[in-house]
């Protein structure tokens, strides 16, 4: 008798720690729950009411929240992105946690977004000029991960505003693209006449394609020097901001295995279309055959070369995720037990 009592017992701490465990990692999920099904934000959240009464709503709740010249400063997060303003009331975990961050860092707590949107599985943050700054998280990105894994990207998306990036990209691109745009013209202007005489419209149609090619090249020199000179640091400067100075570390890592895992699903589903052409090659007549192999090709290729660009050179902004994983454990495995 004293056995299987004690065996209960043993059994009902085990089930008590698993309860506690899993309420633990889904707190901010049963907050979203709450807010999406609350009266108020019902039609906001609902993907298939009319879009533009979810537009309005959203706003009534976001312009109670924000004067005009913050909307105006935050417009990508709330006409782009369809961001509804996160407040200690609707989700009161999610704000605390980035609040009890900003103080612990000397930092002015910035504006929460939540995407009204289904989303897709990323966050971001901006902060122009003096203000507090914002930060948006997607739907999908906190329903698919564990409270740890959502507190380490909230911490990312902190150190971007803590270390000024928004401000920082604007004051190295702003003059390059200045200069690259002088010296573009001063090397080859655009004209539409010679020494004053009148030009046809077909020498004024070619001017007009060499200008638009000028903008390219222009664009791209921009960007390539700005790349160059951010090389991805500031990404890393927000990846240790969020394992340094808030240990967030194995959040960090889990969150970059499980942007390796879907990228790895991409990979199989590029597998598994292959063999479907190949299956169904006898049931397809030739140009639509060779239509759709060229299509799976060309995406395939591009898929794979653009990857590569991002992560391997200084085009991408972010470093790959082996290398995060590998920042952020070696910083773990440097700390005293």
């Amino acid at each position: 008798m004293y056995l299987i009592r004690q065996t209960c017992l043993l059994a009902f701490i085990f089930c008590m720690g698993v309860a506690q465990a899993e309420q633990k990692t889904s707190v901010y999920k049963q907050e979203l729950k709450a807010f999406k099904n609350s009266l108020n934000y019902k039609i906001i959240f609902n993907e298939d009411a009319h879009p533009d009464l979810r537009n309005i709503k959203t706003a009534i709740e976001n312009y109670q929240e924000l004067t005009r010249s913050q909307r105006l400063l935050r417009f990508m997060f709330t006409m782009l992105m369809h961001g509804i303003v996160v407040t200690p009331v609707t989700m009161p975990k999610m704000y605390s946690y980035v609040d009890s961050i900003c103080k612990q860092n000397d930092m002015k707590t910035p504006t929460i977004f939540l995407t009204t949107d289904s989303g897709f599985f990323n966050a971001c943050a901006c902060k122009l000029f003096t203000s507090t700054g914002a930060i948006i998280i997607n739907q999908k990105l906190l329903l698919e991960t564990s409270d740890e894994v959502l507190e380490a990207v909230l911490a990312h998306e902190l150190g971007h505003i803590k270390y000024n990036h928004v401000n920082k990209k604007l004051a190295i691109l702003i003059p390059i693209a200045i200069g690259m745009h002088k010296l573009v013209e001063y090397i080859a202007p655009n004209r539409y006449d010679i020494l004053g005489y009148h030009v046809d419209n077909m020498y004024r149609a070619k001017i007009d394609i060499i200008h638009y090619f000028k903008n390219v090249i222009k664009n791209f020199a921009t960007l390539g020097l700005v790349s160059l000179i951010i090389n991805k640091r500031f990404e890393k400067e927000a990846d240790e901001f969020a394992y340094k100075e808030n240990g967030k570390g194995e959040g960090l890592i889990e969150f970059c295995e499980d942007l390796q895992q879907k990228e790895q699903n991409k990979e199989a589903d590029f597998l598994e279309t292959y063999i479907k052409l190949e299956e169904n090659k006898s049931k397809l007549a030739l140009f639509d055959r060779l239509e759709l192999n060229v299509r799976y090709y060309l995406v395939k290729a591009n898929n794979n070369i653009l990857k590569w660009f991002y992560y391997n050179t200084p085009l991408g902004e972010h470093p790959s995720h082996e290398d995060r994983i590998k920042a952020a454990q070696e910083y773990l495995d440097g700390q005293p037990a």
